[in-house]
Parts: structure tokens; sequence; C-alpha cells
């Protein structure tokens, strides 16, 4: 069996007569066992002992708080990308209302007067009426679960949507539009429990929708 350097590594060597170097330049065991003859002392320091800690795996605590966290920003993800989505919603709303809105005005360019409507309107009679003024015929609600509005006295007209989201619209309709009755209002889903509510402070009404930021465009109170 040949002896090099690497097969001694941190090998700690004593005694008269002997230097580290000539320990190394061993070619064989013979040479090696007359270093030893001559009272060299050859010590091998032991390995340490693993760190238990090292290959330790996580505590129990330490689970569940990592969970816990984990389940937060899960949530706060969750209800970030709904915020968005509502918004995103809100501003299809409201580019409808104003597409309906360049609708009407256009139809009174030609006709002199809004749309008017049976005595018992549906949106399907209003898509008719506007047929040619809104490209692909007139919205309706993103998702199906808020109310479009088009209410007519004389020759005055009212158009709404119910938001999702509270928002300050700075150049629309504002307040309680009293002057505009159930009998005077076609809501998208048939529904009128009052007067429509203009708020857009999250107090507003349209159809059956409470509460609301509501946007209205066209002409206040008759």
């Amino acid at each position: 069996m040949r002896f090099t350097k690497k097969s001694f590594p941190k090998i700690k060597v004593s005694g008269a007569g002997f230097t580290p170097h000539r320990l190394f330049k061993t070619q064989n065991a013979k040479s090696l066992s007359r270093g030893l003859s001559r009272g060299i002392k050859i010590s091998v320091p032991r390995p340490k002992p693993r760190d238990q800690k090292c290959g330790a795996g996580f505590t129990l605590i330490e689970l569940l708080i990592t969970i816990a966290i984990i389940g937060i920003f899960s949530t706060l993800a969750i209800v970030k990308t709904n915020q968005y989505r509502a918004k995103a919603r809100d501003a299809e709303r409201v580019s409808d209302i104003k597409t309906m809105e360049k609708a009407v005005e256009l139809y009174i360019e030609d006709n002199g007067s809004p749309p008017t409507l049976d005595d018992d309107p549906t949106w399907e009679e209003l898509a008719t009426k506007l047929n040619g003024y809104v490209a692909g015929g007139i919205p309706s609600d993103p998702v199906g679960d808020k109310t479009y509005m088009y209410c007519h006295v004389g020759n005055l007209y009212l158009l709404g949507a119910a938001l999702e989201v509270d928002t300050d619209f700075a150049r629309d309709i504002d307040g309680n539009q009293d002057g505009y009755t159930c009998f005077d209002c076609l809501f998208i889903d048939g529904i009128c429990l009052i007067s429509p509510d203009c708020d857009d402070n999250g107090q507003g009404q349209i159809g059956n929708d409470t509460e609301v930021s509501a946007l209205c465009l066209g002409y206040e109170n008759p």
C-alpha cells in the first residue's frame, strides 16, 4: 500500500530528528515505520461530532406560524385581485352608459325627442329604438348582477348604472331624482323600487341595487 500526502490529512507530528516534510515525502509503509521507530508521535484529530441542529426540521410551532403567514398573504392577494376586477367591471359600465348617452343624443337629433317607451317597456324595446345608433346594440351589465337604467319624461332623459366600487365622478348627475318615477324609468332587470338616487358616494340607488355608487348621465329632475 502506498502512502501519499493526501493519505494523512491534518496530521500532527512531533519528535526529535523529524520534520513534517519528511513524513509527507514518505513513499511506502517501510519509510513510515522507520519514522515511528525514532520516537515520532503521530496524532490524527478525531472528527468533530455533527451539530445535531444542522439536520433538525421545523418544529410544529414554526410550521403553524409559516402556514398562518402564507394564509394571510394569500387572502390579501385575493382581496386585491377582486378589487382590481371590480374596478375593471365598473370601467366597462361607465363606458356603456357614456355610449348609450351618445346614442340617445343622436336619436334626439333625428327624432326631436328621446326614445319613448310603451306602458310595459322592456330593455329589448329600448334596444330596438336605438338600433343603428349603437354599434352592436345597446350594452348590458358585464356580469348581469347590476342594473342599467333609462328614464324618460317629455324631452328629458336619464341614464344610470349601479357600480361596485365607490367612485366620485366630477361631471355626472348627483342626488335623488324624484322627478323620474318608476313609471318613467326602465331598468335592465325590470325592477323599480323607488325613484333613482344618483349619489356616487355609496348611498345611491338604481332599481333594486341599494347603497351603491351610481353613475347618472342625461338631464336632472324635470
